[in-house]
């Protein structure tokens, strides 16, 4: 029997890159709770560079507290600079 779409959420690598440990830590639990295997959780922005570059990461999802820095991140990635993957989906949450 194929695995449901729920089942294969298990699968799918996301990378949180925000400084807010406490917001960060939210949305790790709910993307579990909505059937994602185990969200990974990047502090700063060298240690976002670092878990990209890592490779198997499938969605970012970057918050602006990381600074000017996310839009290079973005920009790195976009352009095969930054990991192994330039098609995966990337989130950046700004604030208002």
């Amino acid at each position: 029997m194929a695995p449901t779409k729920f089942e294969m959420l298990q699968n799918v690598t996301v990378l949180i890159g925000d400084t807010n440990e406490d917001r960060a830590a939210n949305l790790r639990d709910g993307l579990v709770e909505c059937g994602f295997g185990a969200p990974i959780i990047a502090a700063t922005a060298k240690d976002t560079v670092l878990k990209l570059e890592s490779g198997g990461v499938d969605v970012a999802i970057l918050a602006d507290t990381l600074g000017g820095r996310v839009f290079k991140i973005i920009r790195g990635v976009r352009h095969n600079l930054i990991g192994n993957n330039p098609f995966m989906v990337l989130f950046c949450s700004l604030a208002p």
